[in-house]
């Protein structure tokens, strides 16, 4: 009997070890990188009422005759699986896709081992963990060099003392604006825009902290650089309060290799405008109003308000042709004309019912451009009919070649001329961002400008320059026995005798997974699981209790005998 009341409270003792067990993963449900554990029992020892006997050639053999004494805690065992990512956004927050732990140093030197990726760059540029251990890898260009176990820095090279500057082509054109002063300040945007209510010659400026503004008339006539960065810059300091701008003064300059746009004079609407095409404008027929096309149908002396504006390059005598007559279904009262000009066919008709002298449009049917059209004039239908059955010999439909021998040259089809290519810069629809300006000396984290970390483990960010810099490479430890090693608390682990000795590797390579980065490894933890044993531990332990019960019946027993 007292060997059972001992039975009972040792299995009491390891049902309890084992709510405890239950109870800390159910805490750390929603750990980052927490790695559950699970309890495991054993039987204690035995006492030998009767030893086991052998068989003889008279009688058969024994069993031996054992009474246990209850359960011990036979281990609690680290389950190690993987669990399921959560997407953070946070670009320094770090999963490990596969086999290996991140290695952080304390204060103290002593080195852990975690899955909890929540990393950062502290104030003096160094890679910590939320605790403020230190991240372990590889400092500085890591190419050639096996993983390690350095401390991770920030070290930007010193920078010489620059201007802000900026470089942007517009329409093939390059163009320069350049501050003054070497100074952060001159980072700047600077944007170029008209504004009618202005008055003529006149320029003014919105400075902000962050960006300029420029506004001019749009008729103003600039003829040179000089004096279109003189009335910028005299504007930008009225605008500041009569005082010159942090970044200096602004220089913008044509550095392409053409002739420069602004050469001769251009209007502030030509400066902002962007329309890099033919500009709007008329068209003439080269060869005079009374040229004939076929059978009298002539051009008029200026044609349309807007034709040409789709050939940029303007148009040739090779770039006109294809002149081709049909007619309405029946009897012909009705004409159709077709001309080909600059690879955009042109479409007109002529109505017996429409009048008998008059003129007709002749309209882009290529682009459905309702304001791309030209005016040709026409004799009265019957002359028409009558000089195209002779020139066509009397054939529907009347194909009129286009070398009629009536343009500017014998053999030679009408000309037109393009209307006049633009002139416009575009400064308007670009942002000039300048970049690059700095005090110089050293750099630090405040200088950085981006950071991002690859699934290699190489962390590379930009500098105040814009520069792309090399910080480190963060490198992963992996175990023999990861079951094996020794929790220490705020989801780390340490080695352990029966660990291994960690092997350290680059992420992706030697068994180690690679990094992902906006991203945390969640905890392990199954709550089914741990509820369904949570329920049996709770049978278990009442059980246990009722042996310490009965058997304390069965000593109260004995004791009343005597009476």
């Amino acid at each position: 009997m007292v060997r059972s009341m001992y039975s009972g409270v040792s299995g009491l003792r390891t049902h309890q070890t084992r709510m405890d067990t239950i109870g800390n993963n159910i805490a750390n449900v929603n750990t980052y990188g927490f790695k559950s554990a699970r309890t495991t029992f054993r039987d204690i020892y035995y006492q030998n009422l009767k030893s086991a006997s052998a068989p003889t050639a008279a009688q058969g053999g024994t069993n031996p005759t054992q009474v246990g004494y209850g359960s011990q805690v036979g281990g609690i065992d680290l389950m190690m699986s993987r669990s399921t990512f959560s997407m953070t956004d946070q670009t320094m927050d770090l999963a490990i896709d596969g086999d290996g732990f991140f290695q952080v140093q304390d204060a103290a030197g002593n080195t852990f081992y975690t899955r909890a990726g929540m990393l950062n760059f502290d104030a003096a540029g160094n890679l910590v963990d939320m605790q403020g251990n230190y991240v372990l890898g590889i400092n500085g260009d890591p190419t050639g060099r096996a993983p390690g176990s350095e401390r991770i820095q920030i070290n930007l090279p010193a920078v010489n003392p620059k201007a802000g500057e900026v470089i942007q082509t517009i329409n093939g054109q390059e163009y320069t604006i350049q501050a003054s002063n070497n100074t952060k300040d001159s980072n700047v945007s600077i944007n170029f825009t008209t504004d009618s209510s202005l008055p003529d010659n006149t320029m003014e400026a919105t400075v902000s902290t962050t960006g300029i503004i420029i506004k001019m008339h749009p008729d103003t006539v600039y003829s040179d650089w000089g004096t279109f960065n003189a009335a910028m810059n005299d504007a930008i300091v009225r605008a500041n309060n009569n005082r010159e701008h942090p970044g200096g003064t602004f220089t913008i300059s044509y550095t392409g290799s053409g002739t420069d746009p602004l050469a001769g004079g251009l209007k502030a609407s030509d400066i902002c405008g962007t329309n890099y095409g033919t500009k709007y404008g008329s068209a003439k027929f080269t060869s005079g109003n009374a040229a004939t096309v076929a059978g009298g149908v002539r051009p008029t002396g200026s044609v349309g308000s807007t034709f040409g504006q789709h050939w940029a390059g303007g148009v040739t005598e090779a770039d006109m042709g294809n002149l081709g007559v049909a007619f309405a279904a029946g009897p012909p009262d009705k004409f159709t004309f077709t001309m080909t000009i600059a690879g955009q066919t042109y479409e007109g008709v002529v109505d017996a019912n429409a009048g008998s002298t008059g003129s007709f449009q002749m309209k882009n049917i290529t682009t459905n451009d309702s304001g791309d059209y030209f005016i040709m004039q026409r004799p009265d239908f019957e002359t028409l009919k009558t000089n195209l059955d002779t020139l066509s010999g009397g054939t529907y439909p009347y194909n009129i070649p286009a070398d009629t021998g009536l343009g500017t040259g014998a053999g030679q089809p009408p000309r037109v001329s393009a209307s006049e290519a633009s002139r416009e810069m575009g400064l308007s629809g670009t942002a000039f961002a300048l970049r690059g300006g700095t005090e110089g000396g050293p750099q630090g984290l405040a200088d950085m400008t981006g950071i991002a970390i690859a699934p290699n483990g190489i962390i590379i960010g930009l500098d105040s320059q814009g520069t792309e810099v090399t910080i480190g490479r963060i490198d992963l430890a992996t175990f023999a026995n990861q079951s094996g090693l020794t929790q220490s608390g705020t989801s780390n682990y340490m080695e352990s005798q029966n660990s291994g000795r960690p092997v350290l590797s680059q992420p992706g390579e030697g068994g180690a997974g690679k990094l992902v980065g906006g991203t945390l490894e969640l905890s392990n933890v199954d709550l089914s699981r741990e509820f369904s044993d949570m329920i049996t531990t709770q049978r278990g332990y009442q059980a246990n209790s009722r042996i310490i019960t009965v058997s304390d019946t069965m000593l109260e027993e004995l004791i009343n005998l005597k009476r």
